[in-house]
């Protein structure tokens, strides 16, 4: 996949993979064959797009991570708490700011158990 293409899929990514949480939004999605540069702005043009209110978290099969969390969620979520609540049980690491964050897993066969613990920490967050 080159970014160019994927730029065409954003918005049935978004339309797929968008959940709610009460007032919020989050949305968590695998990408396949893109590098930690790509993923990161891959997830540039998906925040643009989801804008307020949102928590994103994407995973490349290579096991590298990227959560943002839109800046009026500051105070409410940190992207680098959630990257280590769901890294850091499965052997990986990661960490950044409240608004941005990156890691990685070393064992790509865990990458399911990465979505799925997104899904349930990124709840649990936007639920305090």
């Amino acid at each position: 996949l080159t970014e160019k293409s994927i730029g065409f899929q954003i918005d049935g990514i978004i339309k797929e993979s968008k959940r709610t949480a009460g007032d919020y939004s989050y949305l968590v999605y695998q990408f396949v064959g893109l590098d930690a540069d790509i993923l990161r702005r891959v997830s540039d043009s998906i925040a643009a797009k989801l804008d307020k209110k949102s928590v994103i978290l994407l995973i490349s099969d290579k096991g590298q991570c990227i959560c943002r969390v839109s800046k009026d969620l500051k105070g409410v979520v940190s992207a680098g708490d959630i990257l280590g609540k769901i890294l850091k049980p499965l052997g990986g690491s990661g960490g950044g700011r409240d608004d941005f964050a990156q890691g990685g897993l070393k064992d790509t066969k865990k990458i399911e158990q990465v979505l799925n613990k997104a899904q349930e920490v990124i709840k649990e967050e936007l639920s305090k």
